[in-house]
């Protein structure tokens, strides 16, 4: 029955309506540049909506596809994220997934920008939440969005609560909207990381808004080597009413002064 079923995927592959030619992208490539080999595969319809769209991979075990993965459906140059396995299926990898249209970009730990595509639903809100005090009306951002994205450690690394990003996609500017995340789901599905996020302030100074990358104007400060030649020695803690020495260990001049 397994090898029959997988006659039947190949043959499928070659003469179907369904039968696609897709490219495994890297998830997180700041350039977008991919230089795996096509394969055949099936990409069958499954829910089509206005805010998403499902469809259904099946492709052979031998191109190691996985959950989390992101792929290029050639002929339609959209990309895809797998965002379940169905494991009754033995015979090939057969999958959910959901198209990505857009990518997020931010800053690792070592100043490095990381980008990853991201599959987006939402806003959904019909309303405007506001306060009113003193006769004045004041509005508060509270569209929200839920995203699937790929669960590599760079994403797990930064994306906690209150982490912030843009949106881009590969046919609009940077959209300017500033997102905050508020719940994060690392657990659930393996090889995906889920993000719930709400609508938040911008910040000019702080953030590289044209490019969506949070915190990207911000200079480390650089923490100067301690010079043990010149350094002030003496007590680091003092207690009131208690006299102490200090005293630098140089050759050269200087005058004491209280700041």
């Amino acid at each position: 029955m397994i090898r029959d079923k997988r006659k039947a995927l190949d043959r499928a592959t070659l003469y179907s309506y369904q039968a696609a030619r897709i490219k495994k992208c890297s998830s997180l490539n700041p350039t977008f540049v991919d230089t795996t080999v096509p394969v055949r595969a099936l990409i069958n319809p499954d829910k089509n909506k206005f805010d998403y769209d499902n469809k259904i991979l099946s492709v052979g075990f031998e191109y190691d596809f996985h959950p989390g993965d992101v792929f290029e459906w050639i002929r339609t140059n959209s990309y895809w994220l797998i965002t379940l396995q169905d494991l009754n299926e033995i015979a090939y990898f057969r999958g959910e997934i959901r198209r990505c249209d857009y990518n997020l970009s931010w800053l690792d730990e070592d100043g490095n920008i990381q980008t990853s595509y991201v599959s987006v639903r939402g806003p959904v809100e019909t309303k405007i939440n506001f306060i009113q005090k003193h006769g004045i009306s004041v509005d508060e951002p509270n569209h929200s969005l839920h995203i699937y994205m790929p669960r590599t450690p760079e994403a797990c690394k930064y994306f906690k609560r209150y982490a912030k990003f843009y949106l881009s996609s590969a046919d609009a500017p940077v959209d300017k909207i500033c997102w905050r995340v508020e719940a994060v789901d690392a657990v659930s599905t393996v090889g995906i990381l889920e993000l719930n996020a709400v609508e938040y302030y911008a910040n000019e100074q702080q953030d590289d808004i044209d490019n969506g990358i949070v915190n990207a104007h911000i200079q480390k400060v650089e923490i100067p080597e301690k010079n043990e030649d010149t350094a002030i020695i003496g007590e680091t803690f003092i207690k009131p009413k208690v006299e102490y020495v200090y005293y630098v260990n140089t050759n050269r001049d200087g005058y004491w002064y209280l700041g």
